[in-house]
């Protein structure tokens, strides 16, 4: 069951190798368990949660041609931000490439290769020293990277 919210009228054009993406956000501890467009399920790509949030992207390849209903099913009644986008020109048969993903909590940097996890622990450098680290976002603090 769950509670359903409704992106109402959604139109697909008639446009070449489309794409139909579905980004959902809720507070932590809240699934999507469905998303669907047209009768057809969509993709589970990725979900990230962190920081009393969880946010999923879902893909739908090739979708109808038509004007309809997106429908977001959660586990359970909470608040949600449902944003769908459709692209065209997208490779079918690889849609959605391989992604790096890192999170961390607030007043912390993320860690991956080459990335620290504090602040702290990071050397001094000013901004634009030095290339970004590799596998994750680089951040600037207040005159340091």
């Amino acid at each position: 069951s769950g509670t359903r919210i409704t992106l109402a009228d959604f139109s697909v054009a008639a446009v070449p190798n489309r794409l139909l993406v579905v980004g959902v956000s809720v507070p932590t501890g809240t699934e999507v368990t469905g998303v669907s467009f047209a009768g057809e399920g969509l993709t589970n790509e990725t979900v990230e949660d962190a920081n009393g949030s969880r946010s999923e992207i879902w893909t739908l390849v090739e979708p109808t041609v038509t004007s309809t209903d997106v429908v977001v099913t959660l586990s359970v009644a909470k608040p949600a931000v449902v944003g769908a986008a459709l692209f065209t020109n997208v490779d079918q048969s690889n849609p959605v490439r391989q992604q790096a993903a890192a999170s961390a909590a607030s007043g912390t940097r993320a860690s991956g290769p080459g990335c620290s996890t504090t602040r702290s622990s990071r050397p001094r450098t000013r901004c634009g020293a030095r290339p970004p680290c590799a596998g994750c976002a680089q951040r600037c603090w207040p005159g340091f990277c």
